[in-house]
Formats: C-alpha cells, structure tokens, sequence
C-alpha cells in the first residue's frame, strides 16, 4: 500500500500497477519471489489503485470482495464507503435515485463517517423520504457534524412543512457557523422570511 502511494506522491500513471494488481490477483504467485505481503494486499490495493485512476466500479467490486473476505479490515470499508458515495453521488445527478439509495444504504453500513451518512440523507429527500431525510439532517445539525445539514434542515423546514420562523432560525444558525456552500442561498431565504416576519 505505501508503495502505491509513493508512485502516486510522483506522479506516476498507475495503469501499469492496476495491471500488475490484475495479475497478482488472477492467480498464484510463486512465493521464492518475495512477492508475499503485496500478494497477501493484492485486492485491497488493486481497489485503491483503481479508486485512485477513477475507475470507480472497479474500485467497488474489488473492495466489496476484499471486504467480504476481511470484514475487520477497516482502511477497505472506509474506502468502499467512499466509492458506494461517489457512485451514489454519479446515480442521483442522473436522477437514479433507487439506485442511489440502495448504494447509500450500503455505505451507511460500512461507516459512521457523519459526511456519508448525511448524502444518505440528501438521497431519502431527493426520493420523497422528507421526514426521513430531515431526521438524519436534524441529528447531524445538532452535532455541527456536516454544517450543509442545518442548511438543508432549514430547506426542509421552508418547503415541506411551511414553518418559516424555524427554517429562518436554521439559516442564521448555518450562516453563523460560517456555512459557505449555499451561503447565498440561504441569505435570500432568510432575507425573505426577515421582510415577511420580521428579524
């Protein structure tokens, strides 16, 4: 593994190493070779190095079948929670969204990382799941885990159940803790619920 994030640290194209891992992993290695420990990390690093060339639905299979065969082997989950993520992510741009979800509700199961759990989130709302979706924004809004979680609460809040007060109360909470990534979205929103309500 750290040989692989060397080559990487240079610059180097991995295509060759994805191949090597190819061949590492196809079959048995004779073991005068000195070959043994990257044999013995052959899928996980053929999933990396995958991972790491954009290859995602490789990097899947091959970290799903690492996984499943070192269940304890903790660096493969979290990486496989990244993929399932990033192919979740491609499957919800293009509106896929049962795919999207049966991907999310897998990496859920992998991590508690609370970014992953909160695109699990964005999938359920993006399905219908509002209150669903809404309860997991809430808990991670509570925590100040993933800060676009109270900026989604307050959305929900806003167009689903029409509470305005609330929805204003979780944009300036969102604004206060130096939200960026809808910052302006959220200023309109709160600027229109301050000339409606009242700051």
């Amino acid at each position: 593994g750290l040989e692989v994030a060397a080559l990487l640290a240079q610059g180097t194209d991995l295509k060759p190493v994805a191949q090597l891992m190819a061949v590492l992993t196809a079959g048995p290695v004779e073991p005068g070779w000195g070959l043994s420990g990257l044999v013995a990390d052959a899928g996980l690093i053929a999933g990396y190095v995958a991972f790491q060339s954009g290859d995602l639905v490789r990097a899947e299979a091959a970290l799903s079948a690492w996984s499943e065969a070192n269940p304890s082997d903790s660096r493969a989950r979290g990486l496989l929670a990244v993929v399932l993520t990033r192919l979740a992510g491609r499957d919800h741009d293009a509106r896929r969204f049962v795919r999207a979800s049966s991907l999310m509700a897998r990496a859920v199961a992998l991590t508690d990382d609370p970014a992953v759990h909160h695109n699990a989130a964005v999938v359920r709302y993006s399905r219908g799941d509002h209150s669903g979706a809404a309860k997991q924004f809430r808990r991670l809004s509570a925590t100040g885990a993933v800060l676009t979680a109270t900026l989604n609460l307050g959305l929900y809040l806003d167009d689903i159940v029409g509470v305005g007060s609330e929805a204003a109360r979780e944009y300036r909470r969102y604004l206060s803790a130096g939200g960026r990534v809808g910052a302006e979205i959220a200023r309109r929103r709160l600027s229109r619920k301050e000339r409606i309500l009242g700051p």
